[in-house]
Formats: structure tokens, sequence, C-alpha cells
């Protein structure tokens, strides 16, 4: 299981808000939301957040080198969330990275050079 989804998810809205900030709006309404509550807004940002640490934990729930139904980080993160989790378990590069899990990080298998990897805006 992850460890702390909760970090993850802030990590996941805050970038949200700092750099798609429609996008967040969006789901602050209650937009992107599963029925029955959809269109319902959420009553504060820390209410968001607890549903996107639901939706990380739900992903991986049998933790981070058995993800269920082929979800790989690359679906839910950016490559700079991806970095940012791999630091925060203590990896310094996708090397460091044991091949059993290194697999799951990119869906086409295709990494980006680490050391190129920064965090940039969200045009739109």
């Amino acid at each position: 299981m992850m460890a702390n989804a909760r970090i993850p998810a802030l990590i996941a809205v805050d970038s949200m808000k700092s750099e798609a900030p429609a996008l967040y709006n969006g789901f602050m309404a209650g937009s992107f939301r599963d029925l029955p509550n959809k269109r319902t807004p959420y009553k504060s940002e820390d209410e968001l957040v607890e549903e996107v640490k639901s939706d990380f934990e739900a992903t991986w729930k049998l933790g981070f080198g058995t993800i269920q139904r082929n979800q790989y980080l690359d679906k839910h993160l950016s490559n700079y969330a991806i970095k940012a989790h791999l630091l925060s378990l203590g990896y310094t590069s996708f090397e460091d990275v044991p091949e059993v899990e290194r697999i799951q990080i990119y869906r086409s298998g295709n990494f980006p050079n680490w050391d190129t990897i920064v965090e940039e805006p969200i045009s739109g």
C-alpha cells in the first residue's frame, strides 16, 4: 500500500491549483465527481485532497509494485510528480528503482532523462 497517499494528493491538487486554475475550479465545482455527487461542489480543498488520496490508495492498494488494472504512474502523475514521488521513496534515478517496480512507471517503457525533469507550468 502507498505509505502516505496524502502527500502525492497534496502535490497533485497544489500543482493543479497553481498551474491549471480552470481545471482546479472545475474540480472544486464537482464537475469531475462520480455519480451521485456529480456537480456537487467540494466543501473545502481538504475534501478534494481526501478524494484524490482515496483514488490514489485504491489504485495502489496492493503496493507500488503491484498496481491494479494496469495503472502506470504516468496515468495519474506528471514526470515531475513521478520524480518527486520516487525521491520521497529514497531513489535518486530511475536506475535505482528495482526492475520489477520500474516497469510500472511509464506505460511506454520510455524513460525521460532524470536530470532534465523539472516542474513546468501547464499551458492553457
